[in-house]
């Protein structure tokens, strides 16, 4: 009878301490629904029930407290999270994919409003069920092509296990350069993924685009380097045609070398400009 009723003590004790509420923050048994927006914290705070579906640490800017990183594993025993909101903090950067790394179920992550300036290759690879992640308002100026690797089961988010992800990216300090318009037109060509505010995102520099709506520009910049390099195309050719015509005349060993120099000499121009940049790693990785 003892142990009875000594046992059914520790099952109670258990269920009350798995339903331990972080010290500021309001927890609603019924929904799974823990609040903490607005509670002055510098960090994740410890003891979110488990279980928990919604978690709200949105604007934590009292008296000039912020979060401002997230620590490892913050996020660890959090398996069954479905929403999580970061917003309207101070948050500058995601280090490494540990700060998510247990949230599998995770479907909507809000960033916005931060002061994100970068985001780390892999960062969110873990979340397989991720469908609407926000970083507009933040400080991002560059699209790394690590972040499209964001998910290591996404792969360039061809194999989301959802009908879509959608992004919010506007309000940041774009750098509008080819290589911006190269992410984003791989970003814009995967039928599972959509940029809701394509049309808000605007450049920041350079100055002569400052306030475009990238997709005006889009298209125009990568024709400067286009034109570059078919200058350099040409001007390869003409020489290989110029060497093949002068060993002809003189088909010596010395004629048949200097040939070979000429043409292997092209081939890494071509490489090194990116022409042939598929066929070349060889030599990106040898110099």
């Amino acid at each position: 009878m003892a142990r009875s009723a000594f046992l059914f003590l520790l099952s109670v004790a258990l269920v009350e301490a798995s339903k331990v509420c972080p010290h500021q923050c309001l927890c609603y048994d019924s929904s799974d629904l823990v609040d903490c927006r607005g509670r002055g914290f510098t960090h994740v705070p410890h003891n979110i029930p488990h279980g928990t579906w919604l978690l709200d640490l949105g604007g934590n800017t009292l008296s000039d407290l912020y979060i401002h990183r997230l620590e490892p594993e913050a996020f660890s025993s959090l398996g069954f999270l479905e929403k999580l909101d970061l917003s309207h903090n101070w948050l500058r950067r995601l280090v490494t994919f540990r700060n998510f790394e247990k949230l599998e179920n995770l479907e909507k992550l809000d960033l916005s409003g931060n002061q994100i300036l970068s985001v780390e290759p892999g960062t969110f690879r873990a979340l397989s069920h991720l469908r609407h992640l926000y970083l507009q308002d933040n400080h991002l100026n560059v699209l790394k092509d690590g972040m499209l690797a964001m998910l290591q089961s996404l792969e360039t988010f061809l194999n989301l296990h959802t009908p879509g992800t959608h992004l919010q990216l506007a309000n940041n300090p774009w750098i509008c350069d080819c290589d911006l318009h190269r992410v984003f037109s791989k970003i814009l060509s995967v039928r599972h993924l959509h940029v809701d505010d394509y049309k808000n995102i605007t450049c920041d520099k350079p100055w002569q685009l400052a306030g475009s709506p990238l997709a005006w520009v889009d298209t125009q910049l990568c024709i400067a380097e286009t034109a570059t390099v078919l200058v350099i195309t040409v001007t390869v050719l003409v020489t290989v045609v110029a060497a093949i015509v002068m060993a002809e005349r003189n088909l010596s060993w010395f004629g048949i070398a200097k040939l070979a120099s000429i043409v292997c000499v092209c081939v890494f121009t071509l490489c090194w400009t990116g022409v042939l940049s598929r066929n070349c790693s060889c030599l990106h990785n040898a110099y």
